[in-house]
């Protein structure tokens, strides 16, 4: 499995994936730079910017990065007849699946540590007032990340299930649109996995995060077994 995980890592040269992944990550540190110079920032609280990047990040960047990512991974093996090679291998086609599905996950979390680490650190530059709570900071992180797995697996059952490449870069484009609809229906927000991220991160009345991680933990297991019926389906 490690070897077929490097293999996948060495197809990403000269794609669009490592822009993607060490730039993008930066944008919730910028935006918070900015922002708080263009409007003064002297006297405000450290928990300020560091909900703004968790806001940036999981509500408006995610949902776009992923349907970026995963269609270029499966688009690498579209394009050159890999899928083609992979399926007609002797054995169960999900283990041809299994690689892309963990570089995705590997790189979602990778792309987290960066925004937070460099929210952090652009944080420190600005003169804010009381103390930072990493632990907090870093607990909303994780949580937002694993509410991202049913996420995960929409973006890569869609970059599957149809070939074309604008398909789930459009769908991550539209989330933002799809996010706003979910957080303004309190019935199906908990549901909606475009806002499973941010809810879980900061949870609304200062509730458990529990179930929405549980949620989204099961619309993750359900899209896989939808990307591996749709692998099995396949003709070689």
């Amino acid at each position: 499995m490690l070897k077929l995980l490097q293999l996948e890592v060495l197809k990403l040269r000269r794609t669009l994936v490592w822009p993607a992944v060490l730039g993008l990550p930066l944008v919730p540190a910028a935006v918070n730079l900015g922002w708080f110079t263009a409007t003064g920032f002297r006297g405000r609280d450290w928990a300020e910017p560091l909900g703004n990047a968790q806001v940036t990040w999981f509500l408006l960047l995610e949902p776009l990065v992923l349907g970026l990512l995963a269609a270029q991974l499966t688009g690498l093996e579209g394009y050159s007849g890999g899928w083609r090679l992979i399926f007609a291998a002797p054995r169960p086609r999900h283990e041809g699946l299994l690689p892309l599905g963990l570089l995705l996950l590997g790189l979602s979390l990778l792309m987290m540590v960066i925004m937070g680490g460099m929210t952090a650190l652009s944080s420190a530059l600005l003169p804010l007032s009381g103390t930072p709570n990493w632990t907090q900071f870093a607990c909303d992180l994780g949580r937002g990340w694993l509410a991202s797995l049913g996420l995960l697996g929409l973006s890569m059952w869609a970059a599957l299930r149809f070939s074309n490449f604008l398909v789930p870069l459009g769908l991550g484009a539209a989330e933002i649109l799809l996010a706003f609809a979910g957080l303004s229906q309190p019935l199906l927000s908990p549901w909606w996995p475009w806002s499973l991220p941010i809810l879980a991160a900061q949870p609304p009345d200062g509730g458990s995060a529990l179930r929405l991680l549980l949620i989204s933990v099961g619309l993750g297991v359900a899209f896989a077994l939808l990307t591996v019926r749709e692998a099995e389906r396949r003709e070689v």
